[in-house]
């Protein structure tokens, strides 16, 4: 099976996205994956059998809204027309669209119209991803509007993934059938994530939160169960600030943290 897949994301570092291609490439499967390329280089390579299409490069920087949706759009182009000329030449039996934005499903026009199907893998809901990111309220007409981008990408889609089953009943109740939407969580590499014999002695339990520091991703409700354990353990309610302070500020703002807990860390790369 030829199998394409479009993200404007970096391929390198994208676990989600890495796992798709390396195991449909073990399967004996021809896997294109076209992405984004830190620096202005190589167009084309190639890595554990998945070929590399970096059609564009992004800067790592703070994005105004309306810039960041000119360089979507100018990546949406440049694979629409990738495809377009892939679909006459070498033709892929499955599309495969990775989410943020959902609009970038309709870079697959050109396949789609030939009957090639068309999978929307939602990384992030868009609506309130965009909300967290750009400080965009519920109540404004671009967060309308972004639910009408979500309903058209995902009905133009053949079929959906999503990251959880919590924003499954969020789509399911918005935007999309319940028969449409099929749940794959992010799970670890069991090549690079393992048991290892326990090097600590200090008798400390650590949980890791290894994401993105977004309210809609749920960090207050933890937050809170930390700050119960406190209360009852009677521990200390400050916490020191890990990386740099005032995007740590920002980020604590955004999950909802207004009041950090000693037990709660950020370290922000």
């Amino acid at each position: 099976m030829r199998v394409c897949m479009v993200a404007y994301a970096y391929y390198e570092g994208n676990a989600r996205i890495e796992q798709y291609a390396k195991a449909l490439a073990m399967r004996g499967d021809t896997v294109d994956v076209i992405a984004l390329n830190k620096t202005a280089g190589t167009v084309f390579e190639q890595r554990d059998g998945v070929s590399l299409y970096h059609l564009q490069t992004r800067q790592l920087r703070r994005e105004h809204f309306y810039m960041y949706v000119f360089q979507v759009l100018m990546f949406m182009l440049r694979s629409f027309f990738f495809l377009a000329k892939k679909q006459f030449s070498e033709p892929y039996d499955l599309v495969h669209v990775h989410s943020v934005p959902d609009f970038l499903v309709f870079g697959a026009l050109v396949p789609k119209l030939f009957g090639v199907p068309i999978i929307l893998d939602i990384h992030d809901i868009l609506p309130e991803f965009y909300l967290t990111k750009f400080g965009v309220s519920e109540r404004s007409l671009i967060f309308k509007v972004l639910i009408l981008v979500e309903r058209v990408s995902i009905a133009f889609s053949d079929h959906v993934i999503i990251a959880n089953p919590i924003w499954r009943e969020r789509l399911v109740h918005r935007s999309a059938r319940p028969e449409k939407v099929t749940v794959i969580g992010n799970y670890p590499d069991s090549r690079k994530f393992f048991r290892r014999p326990k090097t600590r002695s200090d008798g400390k339990f650590v949980l890791i939160y290894p994401g993105s520091l977004n309210w809609h991703q749920g960090l207050d409700i933890g937050n809170h169960g930390v700050g119960k354990h406190d209360a009852h353990d009677g521990e200390g309610q400050d916490q020191a600030e890990q990386g740099p302070a005032p995007f740590a500020r920002r980020s604590r703002e955004r999950t909802g943290l207004q009041r950090p807990r000693e037990r709660v860390g950020f370290y922000v790369c």
